[in-house]
């Protein structure tokens, strides 16, 4: 908790500070969260504006995993604003992001976190701010959208980088590493995890068991290389730190991260045989499993799971099963553990398999694959309706919106008629003023695009008669004389064919695709294009669609602005945007300033 209550001089701050400092065990309890709830709501309005602040952190504070906090976080945040307290407000849009991160609300997330972004970059807030892009990154990622997560996680690693926050931008890499690994990638995983460790160390960044558990991830991914002696060496660097950890720490207790780390030990020293080893593993488990853990289904699986590795992998089945089978009764029937139903299944589809009962191993998979199948269908008609009744929230909202708007707009406009009608005699001077002067600006950019569509044309015939020429001055060169230049011939290729041949209309269109064609590698063509034009292969590919898509603007009218950019391979927003930026005009405005210009003419 992060608030701190100063001296309680009142009655109400002395009930207050009891209220927060309630028995741990009593606060857990959803009842006593409720009564805590009641009684700080009853002393709210009689608090000073220092002390309601902290109140209602609290109300956020204790209700954060229910779903009714929302009403608080919004009441944090209309308090914060109304006192102009910065750290406050911060604090509220964080919680409103993780609130909704939680409720996997990704179109409200998305929504807030910009919001919750840019105030906490200007504020420079950088550990909530750190905290918003990482559940952001993370949305993006559950819902399928990886390489947008992991480009997000790319580009904020770049502005924590500037700030030069050390262990901000080791919590980054630590998401790109994961990102990687579920993308298959394990040697960037890997590689970007050694980082972290490096940066940790050159650092002297210490937060608690950072070292033990990047090492337990890193043990993880070597387990999916089949590097199964590495993954034993990370294990032991696991046990180092959490030593160290402990040794500076004494209070507190890694049982559990030592039982987790022993777990990675029975199915590396089972991968490779060494059958002893892994069941002293066990034993080292079943020693340190704490009763209490029965009742948390997360310990008593992984003990199960393990054994059940032991055994499959040492051939006896019948054991392994037994192991399986009391995995598979501790997973509930809720939505949230369906999928790991269906994963502990398939062990058990493989295992029938092994054991040769293939009828049961098949009937076993259809089960899994049709529940899965069941699943998929129910998530998508939930995720509709979800979307159809936040659609007609927002709709609403933006309705309530646009009233008030409304009325402000003609209370402004009742109070101040005669300057709002000056400003808007102003403001029609100016704009006719303006249109004027870009109309003039325009058609100068648009003769100097004419020209510069000649020039171009120009140099493509005298290139053409100086390739002709050239290949007859070969004709009488030897090749220790020439002047042989592999890129520009590449590029000259590749350029040609591009052309010819129209590839730079293809949305679809992939580097490595052209380097096939051009029969060269992607770093070679990029090489080339880059030494020849100075533009990076996008920047060139980019190049021939904008001076293609002048020549449909001009020679077919018909043609509307997004059938433009679909035949040149771009989006209509990639197009203006991209077309706005190489010729300083939009692409409307290049058709009808040429218009006007022909007719001029």
């Amino acid at each position: 908790m992060y608030i701190m209550f100063q001296s309680t001089k009142t009655l109400f701050q002395t009930i207050l500070l009891a209220l927060l400092l309630l028995p741990p065990a009593a606060a857990a309890q959803e009842s006593a969260a409720v009564r805590q709830t009641d009684s700080i709501l009853a002393l709210l309005p009689h608090l000073p504006d220092a002390e309601k602040l902290d109140a209602i952190y609290t109300l956020v504070d204790i209700n954060d995993e229910a779903t009714y906090a929302k009403p608080y976080i919004d009441m944090l945040l209309a308090e914060a604003r109304r006192q102009k307290n910065i750290e406050m407000e911060g604090h509220a849009l964080h919680s409103l992001v993780y609130h909704y991160y939680f409720r996997f609300d990704s179109d409200s997330i998305f929504i807030i976190g910009e919001e919750a972004i840019e105030f906490l970059r200007s504020h420079k807030l950088y550990t909530m701010l750190n905290s918003v892009k990482n559940n952001l990154i993370f949305r993006h990622f559950y819902d399928g959208r990886t390489l947008t997560a992991l480009r997000m996680a790319e580009e904020f690693y770049d502005e924590i980088k500037e700030i030069q926050d050390e262990w901000l931008m080791v919590e980054i890499l630590i998401i790109m590493a994961n990102i990687y690994e579920a993308m298959e990638q394990y040697e960037e995983a890997l590689r970007i995890f050694e980082q972290c460790i490096e940066m940790a160390r050159k650092n002297e960044i210490k937060r608690d068991d950072f070292l033990a558990h990047t090492y337990n991830l890193m043990a993880s991914v070597a387990y999916d290389l089949k590097r199964f002696e590495d993954a034993l060496l990370y294990t032991d660097s696991v046990q180092i730190e959490l030593e160290i950890v402990q040794r500076n720490f004494p209070e507190r207790n890694l049982q559990l991260q030592f039982f987790m780390m022993e777990s990675d030990r029975v199915m590396a020293y089972a991968q490779t045989n060494r059958h002893e080893l892994a069941l002293q593993a066990l034993r080292r488990m079943e020693d340190m499993f704490d009763p209490q853990w029965e009742g948390t289904p997360h310990e008593a699986m992984q003990l199960h799971t393990a054994y059940y590795y032991f055994y499959h992998l040492t051939g006896n089945y019948q054991k392994a099963m037994e192991h399986l089978n009391s995995t598979l009764q501790y997973v509930e029937t809720g939505t949230e553990n369906i999928v790991i139903s269906h994963w502990y299944n398939m062990l058990k589809a493989r295992l029938h398999f092994d054991m040769g009962d293939y009828r049961q191993a098949a009937q076993t998979a259809f089960n899994v694959i049709e529940g899965r199948d069941s699943l998929n269908t129910q998530r998508f008609a939930t995720q509709i309706n979800e979307l159809r009744t936040i659609y007609e929230l927002d709709k609403l909202e933006l309705e309530a919106v646009r009233k008030q708007a409304r009325i402000r707009q003609q209370h402004i406009i009742n109070i101040a008629s005669l300057g709002g009608c000056f400003l808007l005699a102003f403001i029609v001077v100016c704009v006719a003023w303006n249109r004027k002067r870009l109309k003039e600006k325009n058609r100068g950019l648009i003769s100097q695009l004419t020209e510069q569509d000649r020039l171009e044309d120009e140099l493509t015939q005298r290139q053409t008669t100086i390739g002709e020429l050239q290949k007859r001055l070969q004709l009488y060169e030897t090749i220790e004389t020439a002047d042989f230049n592999p890129e520009k011939e590449t590029f000259e290729k590749l350029d040609a064919m591009m052309k010819q041949e129209m590839l730079f209309t293809a949305i679809d269109l992939k580097q490595k695709d052209v380097a096939d064609k051009a029969g060269t590698t992607e770093k070679k063509l990029a090489i080339c294009i880059k030494s020849v034009t100075g533009m990076t292969y996008s920047e060139y590919i980019n190049h021939l669609r904008l001076n293609h898509s002048r020549k449909l603007l001009l020679n077919n009218e018909y043609y509307t602005i997004e059938a433009v950019a679909a035949q040149t391979g771009f989006t209509r927003s990639n197009f203006y945007r991209l077309f706005k930026e190489k010729f300083k005009v939009t692409p409307d405005e290049y058709r009808n300033g040429k218009k006007a210009l022909v007719g001029s003419r």
